[in-house]
C-alpha cells in the first residue's frame, strides 16, 4: 500500500508546504519513501509516499519514460509484471527500475488507455500524458485501492484519501444526501460522504484534458457473467480442476515480494484454505495472525491455531475485548473515511498494527472470497 497525490489545471498554484502537509497526511499508507515531481510551467503535480515491497533500492516514485514525456504515481502492485516486462524490453522499452509499477509507462507508451486491458493486480495510478496534454487515472477492477478526485474551477485534484485534499486546500463539507444513502447500506459507488469529493469508481478511469479543460469518467472492466441460456455444461471434475489452477496461480503471483509475507487467519474456510496453499507454494514459513474476541459466538481462534499448526505457520494470536473495539472506533472511521456498522472495520484495523509492528507489509487475506464464489 502506497500513498499518491495529484493535481493540474490552469494556473495551479499549490506550495511545497501544501504538498508537504497532504502527504504528510497519507504517510501511514507509505512510510518508507516520499518523492514529488512538478511540471516546469507548475501546471501538473504528482507526489508519492512509498511502502517498499518490491525493488526496495531504485522503486522511488514519481517514475517517468525515458523520453520524459510520461510521468506517473501508483499505489498498488501489478501481478504477472516480469512477463509483461520482458515483453516491454523485446519491443524496446528501457525500464530505469526493478519495480513493477515501471510496467504502467510501457505499457501506456505501447496502447495508450487501452494499457488497462494489459494490467492485472491491485492498483491506483495518476499519469501524466505530456504529448497528449491530459491525465490519465485509473482503479483496479474490483477497487481495491482508493481514489478520490474533486473539480475546483479548472483545477482537479487527486489523492489516495480524502484527508490528503483536504490540505491541498479542498474544501470538506458533508455531503447529506450520501450521508443517509449509506446509512441505508446503498452508498454511491462514485459519490463520497464529502461534498463535491468522489471516487474513481471500480473498473473505470479517467480522462482530465489540459486542452479541452473537460473531465471523463469511463468504464474500462465489468463482471461478464453468463445468461441462463448461455450456460455450458461442464463436468464436476473439470470444474474443480480449473478452480484450483485458479487459485493456485492467484497466491503464487501474490508470493511475489522482496519482503516477508504474512497471512490473516480467521479460522474459517477462506483464510485457512489460502494460508494452506501458500504455505505449500513458499519455501519459507507464512507467519499467521489472528485475533481472538473475548465472547465466544465470535471466537475462532482454536480453528486458527488448529491450522496453523496443520501447516506448520509460526502463529500469533491477538486477543482484544469490547472495550478495546470501542476505544479504536474513531481511529478506525477516521483511516477508512467512511461510516462503520459493526465491528469488522475496527477490529481488522487493530488487527493491522499488530501485523506492521511485526514488521509485515503484505498479508494474504480470504476477504471478498464468499461474495464472489456465492457464499460456501
Amino acid at each position: 500500500m502506497c500513498g499518491i497525490i495529484g493535481a493540474q489545471g490552469h494556473q495551479l498554484n499549490i506550495s511545497d508546504q501544501a504538498i508537504e502537509r497532504s502527504l504528510k497526511a497519507i504517510e501511514h499508507r507509505g512510510p518508507d519513501e516520499r518523492g514529488v515531481w512538478k511540471h516546469k510551467d507548475q501546471n501538473v503535480m504528482l507526489a508519492h509516499v512509498r511502502l517498499s515491497i518490491i525493488d526496495l533500492q531504485s522503486g522511488l516514485q514519481p517514475l517517468s519514460s525515458p523520453d520524459g514525456s510520461l510521468s506517473a504515481v501508483v499505489n498498488g502492485e501489478f501481478y504477472d509484471y516480469q512477463r509483461i516486462r520482458n515483453d516491454l524490453k523485446k519491443w524496446g522499452y528501457e525500464f530505469k527500475t526493478e519495480s513493477d509499477s515501471e510496467i504502467l509507462l510501457g505499457l501506456y507508451q505501447k496502447y495508450g488507455t487501452s494499457c488497462l486491458d494489459y494490467l492485472r493486480g491491485e492498483f491506483a495510478f495518476i499519469l501524466w500524458d505530456q504529448k497528449n496534454q491530459w491525465i490519465f487515472a485509473a482503479r483496479d477492477c474490483f477497487g481495491i485501492k482508493p481514489l478520490f478526485y474533486s473539480i475546483r474551477g479548472h483545477q482537479l485534484y487527486l489523492a489516495s484519501e480524502v484527508k490528503a485534499l483536504k490540505e491541498l486546500g479542498v474544501s470538506i463539507n458533508w455531503n447529506q444526501e450520501q450521508f443517509f444513502q449509506s446509512l441505508g447500506l446503498s452508498p454511491s459507488v462514485e459519490d463520497t460522504l464529502f461534498d463535491g469529493i468522489k471516487q474513481i469508481p471500480p473498473g473505470h478511469f479517467l480522462i482530465k484534458s489540459w486542452a479541452k479543460d473537460d473531465l471523463r469518467v469511463r468504464k474500462y472492466w465489468d463482471f461478464n457473467y453468463p445468461r441462463a441460456k448461455q450456460k455450458k455444461e461442464v463436468k464436476k471434475e473439470e470444474a474443480i480442476e480449473h478452480f484450483q489452477f485458479l487459485f493456485k496461480e492467484a497466491i503464487r503471483l501474490r508470493l511475489n515480494a522482496d519482503v516477508p509475507v504474512g497471512c490473516y487467519l480467521s479460522g474459517g474456510l477462506d483464510s485457512c484454505s489460502i494460508l494452506g496453499l501458500a504455505q505449500d507454494l513458499s519455501p519459507n514459513p507464512i507467519h499467521s495472525f489472528t485475533l481472538s474476541f473475548d465472547h465466544v459466538d465470535f471466537d475462532e481462534a482454536k480453528q486458527a491455531q488448529d491450522m496453523a499448526k496443520h501447516v506448520g505457520s509460526p502463529h500469533k494470536l491477538i486477543p482484544i475485548s469490547q472495550q478495546d473495539m470501542s476505544a479504536h472506533w474513531e481511529d478506525a472511521v477516521y483511516k477508512s473515511e467512511r461510516l462503520i456498522f459493526n465491528g469488522h472495520g475496527v477490529a481488522k484495523y487493530l488487527l493491522s498494527k499488530v501485523v506492521r509492528d511485526a514488521g509485515f507489509k503484505v498479508v494474504l487475506t480470504g476477504e471478498g472470497s464468499d461474495e464472489i464464489l456465492g457464499g460456501y
